[in-house]
């Protein structure tokens, strides 16, 4: 059972024993990737060309749950219709929404829309005052950048007319960043394949977000009745539809009343006062993250939401003291910055207890590749000794390939031990916490400068930091890692053999790499980035080689209260799970203690975790176990209902000219 959630295995049904593996048809292979190259074409179009929303940046993403629910209804009951024979069977349709799932961090707002957006940003923004080529482009290697600045030019402002596109140029930098990408991304799945048995069936983790998919096509039986047969499930589904339906003929017919449920409540505070410290707290009502946290143990969404106050609270007393508001004279340190250092160190110490939990299973990879016998899981994607050497061989790539751009390798290991702890821990987040929108505190080259300061580094050793994190690191709520684990927790559901799993995961890869580069630059030279998400293609490029800049150009020393919060927030996380583990009666998963002060959970989890904490309560109270598992489809239909919506009026909208968000943070 898994030690950070006592009762994770109450909200599902119990396993009878093993089952048989199951054999899907070879046409599965072929439909999943005839639905990633699909989708490589769709996301690009709708999220740069027709209206700036993306179908897949997020451990449940709208592209593929909207495949799947075509497929489940009316597809398969269609083909049931004509020929039963025809129809999906359940391991068929959870292995094609695998290979669309895993795919969600590499197109879209994922990992190649930084590729591109790196590779021309600092060469669009150089200017005399600036100093961006004197202080670091002159740094960078010449085959990570564009030679023509008309081509540079073009990115940003449009193609002139009958223009061609410059395929020939991007060839090498968007090569280069693929090493670094397919080397993370197998080091990323061996260790998920390494620690796979122990967190599915050793710990029994929940993945709520793999629990959506499993539940909807419906239970054993191979073509049998899909959750949509159940009437709860429809409940779920209409609140968010309803709301959005709203919101449209809110903007259609402004007399129809509408409220988009979240709030500033911060702002009753006021701006004087100790409290004032706490002044941009939000209040978000959301269905979708109701629903993933209702599928969770309590102790679960307590622990975000009172994690989270607590936070508040601290906040308070630190202003109270006089720390942290300009206006009560704070001289020693921010409190602000101190939290997220006490984030950052539970963090990382959540990461080493991770392995730690589970180093029985990595070290028999290990053993394997020595050479030791060990029985094979026919459920393993791979075997324990691959896994190991993969993870051994990705390691040798990504230095090789630092070494080769000329970083000092001990920088590009701090950074990239780092970002693997991260990943690891955000990873548990998502599986463990249903976080929907993960978030850490501190950025990873914030964590490196701030222990060393900026003066070790040699100028390309820092820009390529930069570099790195800006295109692989900014966004947690795209690291490989977690949704690599909800695949592997799917298939495992649909008992596919691992070896046919790791094939299909590895070709929808592979196909979303060799294609989705290629539909960005179409979309984006086309209408010009410009015109596009400023955050994206302007904003925070701008932010981090700014920041690069001033590093160079003036040097930060380390910052001095850095170690003291890591270590106080390490500290603290051992405390927290030495209790949860240890003493039945502390009912508080420790997972809520490493986001409390992140925007992620002030303006989109906090008031869902404590909705679905006291829904689920409420039911288990009253009803027990089975009122909870009669009304669990509802919270699944949530999500599927706030996904299929989004997915059909990213289609209506443009049409109208209705702006497609559901919230400021959508």
């Amino acid at each position: 059972m898994d030690p950070w959630s006592k009762s994770a295995e109450a909200p599902g049904r119990a396993e009878a024993g093993p089952r048989p593996l199951a054999a899907p048809r070879p046409r599965a292979l072929l439909v999943g990737a005839a639905l990633v190259l699909a989708l490589a074409y769709v996301i690009p179009y709708f999220n740069f060309t027709l209206f700036k929303f993306d179908w897949a940046f997020r451990p449940l993403s709208v592209g593929p749950v909207f495949a799947l629910v075509v497929l489940i209804w009316p597809v398969n009951a269609v083909l049931r219709r004509i020929r039963p024979g025809l129809a999906f069977t359940r391991p068929e349709l959870l292995l094609m929404y695998a290979m669309m799932a895993i795919c969600a961090a590499i197109s879209g707002e994922g990992l190649f829309a930084y590729v591109l957006v790196n590779t021309v940003h600092p060469q669009y923004y150089a200017t005399h005052e600036n100093r961006w080529g004197e202080l670091f482009m002159r740094d960078v290697p010449p085959w990570l950048q564009l030679s023509r600045p008309e081509s540079v030019r073009a990115f940003y402002e449009t193609l002139p007319a009958g223009a061609p596109l410059p395929w020939s140029e991007w060839v090498g930098p968007i090569a280069a960043w693929s090493v670094v990408a397919f080397a993370l991304f197998a080091g990323f799945f061996c260790l998920s394949c390494l620690l796979r048995k122990d967190w599915i069936e050793g710990q029994r983790i929940s993945f709520p977000f793999a629990a959506v998919p499993t539940e909807l096509v419906g239970e054993e039986g191979g073509q049998g009745r899909s959750l949509f047969h159940n009437r709860i499930l429809w409940i779920g589904f209409a609140l968010p539809v309803i709301q959005s339906l709203l919101q449209m003929a809110h903007a259609l017919v402004p007399a129809v009343p509408y409220n988009p449920m979240y709030w500033q409540i911060g702002r009753a505070f006021g701006n004087t006062g100790p409290i004032s410290a706490i002044s941009n707290t939000y209040a978000y009502i959301g269905f979708e993250t109701i629903g993933i946290l209702a599928l969770l143990p309590a102790e679960v969404s307590l622990s975000l939401w009172l994690f989270f106050l607590l936070n508040r609270l601290q906040l308070v007393a630190f202003a109270a003291l006089g720390f942290g508001q300009e206006a009560f004279g704070a001289r020693v340190f921010s409190p602000s910055a101190f939290i997220s250092y006490q984030e950052t160190g539970a963090c990382l110490m959540l990461a080493f207890i991770l392995l730690w939990q589970s180093r029985k299973m990595i070290a028999a990879g290990f053993l394997r590749l020595l050479g030791r016998p060990a029985p094979r899981d026919p459920l393993d994607p791979l075997p324990p000794g691959a896994a190991a050497l993969g993870l051994v061989l990705s390691a040798v790539v990504l230095l090789l390939w630092a070494s080769r751009t000329g970083m000092r390798l001990w920088a590009f290991a701090g950074l990239m031990t780092i970002y693997f702890g991260y990943a690891l821990a955000m990873t548990r987040m998502v599986a463990a916490g249903g976080i929907y929108v993960p978030g850490t505190a501190l950025a990873p080259r914030d964590v490196l400068v701030g222990l060393t300061g900026a003066t070790p580094y040699n100028p390309r050793s820092l820009a390529l930091v930069t570099y790195l994190q800006h295109t692989f690191m900014t966004q947690p709520k795209i690291y490989f890692m977690h949704f690599a684990f909800n695949d592997l927790k799917v298939l495992h559901a649909a008992r596919i053999r691992g070896s046919l799993g790791a094939l299909a995961l590895l070709l929808a890869v592979v196909l979303m790499m060799l294609v989705v580069p290629w539909t960005d630059l179409s979309a984006i030279y086309h209408r010009g980035a410009l015109t596009l998400d400023l955050w994206q293609f302007r904003d925070s490029g701008s932010w981090v080689f700014g920041e690069l800049a001033a590093s160079l150009h003036s040097p930060e020393a380390p910052t001095s209260y850095l170690p003291v919060g890591l270590l106080c927030g390490g500290a603290v996380m051992l405390l927290l799970t030495w209790l949860h583990t240890s003493f039945l009666w502390w009912g508080l998963s420790p997972l809520g203690f490493i986001m409390s002060g992140t925007f992620g959970m002030n303006a989109r989890i906090w008031t869902n975790a404590l909705i679905a904490w006291v829904l689920v309560v409420l039911l288990r109270r009253f009803g027990g176990l089975r009122l909870y598992r009669a009304w669990r489809p509802a919270f699944v239909g949530m999500m599927v209902g706030h996904l299929v919506i989004m997915a059909l009026r990213s289609i209506i909208d443009p049409h109208l000219g209705l702006n497609m968000q559901l919230s400021p943070w959508q």
